[in-house]
């Protein structure tokens, strides 16, 4: 049965999804910008796992004409994946970094560089 498997990376996403998703019998949504992920997660958006990089950033900075306001907030694949985890508990979500600090929202984390056959043996693993 395919899976929805959500991926933020800030420069790969679509890369991934295209990779996994002809692979795979699972729906891939990419997400490239950490705003636009959070709207979804607080639209209630449904999948089956999640894939991040930890240091992925979308810096969102308020404007008001060509001013910066002070609302500026920056989002990372790791407030993202303490998000979901918050909201799924029992949700796979495999990390990924060039460091080998795993969080303790991480289900599975991996070590770049990391190659499409890891990745989806990992995937396999949880779904």
């Amino acid at each position: 049965m395919a899976k929805t498997i959500l991926i933020y990376d800030d420069d790969c996403a679509e890369l991934y999804a295209k990779g996994i998703q002809p692979r795979s019998s699972h729906l891939c949504l990419p997400y490239q910008s950490a705003r636009r992920l959070n709207e979804e997660l607080d639209r209630g958006v449904i999948f089956d796992l999640f894939l991040t990089d930890l240091a992925a950033e979308d810096s969102q900075v308020g404007r008001a004409g060509n001013v910066l306001t002070p609302d500026y907030q920056t989002l990372t694949g790791h407030d993202l994946g303490e998000k979901v985890r918050k909201m799924y508990p029992h949700l796979p979500i495999i990390t990924w970094s060039g460091y080998s600090y795993k969080p303790d929202f991480s289900t599975c984390h991996l070590v770049k560089p990391i190659s499409l056959n890891e990745i989806l043996e990992t995937i396999n693993s949880f779904l």
